[in-house]
Formats: structure tokens, C-alpha cells, sequence
């Protein structure tokens, strides 16, 4: 009777092992990333934040605006003069005209020092007293009580504000070509170009100034 082939043995589960096992039980199972927080799972995801841009360029902002209530009351007395000598001579304002017109702040900064006091018709001090009586002097008298009761409503808005409202607008869609009600404008401080507006000011000299 023939032998019976011998049957070589199949390889066993102990031949897959690695000859030397992991020292770890983190190593054997393999590193997974945390779990998320219920607030991960059901919070969306944030939208990338881009930094604003300033639709304001440096241009459109004009001249910056003089420090000080007396480097602004100086400022209003050259703006009225500028616009008489525009008004006078009936062309438009050369570009050093503008300049000058723009630095117009209105009364809010100094309207309780370019005035008298109401209560007993004195000024704070002989310079102011020499800057309101210039101011005087540059005004009808239905212009200066116009520009009088600025004493008791007008405010200064700075031109940091502006940019930011402006930048707002930008931001929230509003159209380059929006018609914008600007009620007390003043002499424009927030008129730039593009949008159309309709603008409203009680004050006789700040609205000439805003309409050149």
C-alpha cells in the first residue's frame, strides 16, 4: 500500500502577527480624533471673515480738519469769507477754494465759545471775543441769528464717524447710486460722491457751503 502524501500544514493566524507587537494599547488600536461637542454637531460652520473695505478713498475726504476750538472757529471765519468770494465773483471755486470749504466744521465744535454767553452776553475771553466779532462782522444779521441758535442743537460729527457710516452703507448692500435723505446736513460733512442726496439744513451759511 502506497504512503499517503504528506499535506503541508496552511499558514496559521500567528503568521500575520508582527514579530514585534505594539507596546500600547493606543498603538494596537490605532489613534482617533476626539469626538465632537453636541455644540460642534450642530452649530454651522463659520463663514471666513474678510477684513472690511474702505470705500472711502483718501481723496474724497479732503483736507484734514484743524485741532482745537480755535484752530476750528479759524476755520469757519476763512470758509464764510472763501464763499463770499465765490459767491461774488459767480464762477465755481478753484480747487484751493475747496479746500478751504471743506475745512468748515460748523458751529457745533465752538458754538459755546464763538458766541456770547446767553446769560449775560459776555464771552469767555478777549480772543474769543475778537473771533466771535469777526464772525459777526462776515454775517447778515438774519445769518448770524441763524447761526446763534446752532448754540443750543448743532453737533460736531468727526470725519472718523463719517467713514464709518459710509463703510456701513457699503457693507449692508446699500447701491453706489442710492437716493439718500440726509436731514441737517450741515455744510455736507456726510455728502460724498456717488449717491444722490436730498439734504435739508435749517442754518442759512452751512447750507450755502454744502451747495457749492
Amino acid at each position: 500500500m502506497p504512503p499517503k502524501p504528506t499535506k503541508k500544514p496552511g499558514p496559521s493566524l500567528f503568521d500575520y502577527l508582527d514579530e514585534e507587537p505594539p507596546a500600547t494599547f493606543a498603538d494596537r488600536v490605532g489613534e482617533k480624533p476626539p469626538a465632537s461637542t453636541f455644540a460642534e454637531r450642530v452649530r454651522p460652520p463659520a463663514a471666513p471673515v474678510t477684513p472690511p473695505v474702505d470705500p472711502v478713498p483718501e481723496a474724497v475726504r479732503g483736507p484734514p480738519l484743524s485741532n482745537g476750538e480755535k484752530g476750528k472757529a479759524r476755520d469757519i471765519i476763512a470758509a464764510i469769507k472763501t464763499l463770499h468770494q465765490v459767491e461774488k465773483r459767480g464762477t465755481p471755486a478753484t480747487p484751493e477754494e475747496r479746500d478751504t470749504l471743506a475745512k468748515y466744521p460748523g458751529m457745533g465744535p465752538v458754538a459755546l465759545s464763538i458766541f456770547p454767553n446767553p446769560a449775560n452776553g459776555q464771552y469767555k475771553d478777549d480772543s474769543w471775543k475778537a473771533l466771535g466779532e469777526e464772525l459777526k462782522a462776515l454775517l447778515t444779521h438774519e445769518e448770524y441769528a441763524s447761526a446763534r441758535r446752532t448754540t443750543f442743537n448743532a453737533f460736531y460729527t468727526s470725519p472718523t464717524v463719517v467713514d464709518a457710516m459710509h463703510s456701513a452703507l457699503t457693507r449692508l448692500g446699500v447701491p453706489d447710486d442710492a437716493l439718500v435723505l440726509e436731514p441737517g446736513c450741515g455744510p455736507g460733512t456726510f455728502l460724498r460722491p456717488g449717491k444722490r442726496y436730498i439734504g435739508v439744513e435749517l442754518d442759512s451759511s452751512s447750507f450755502k457751503l454744502g451747495d457749492l
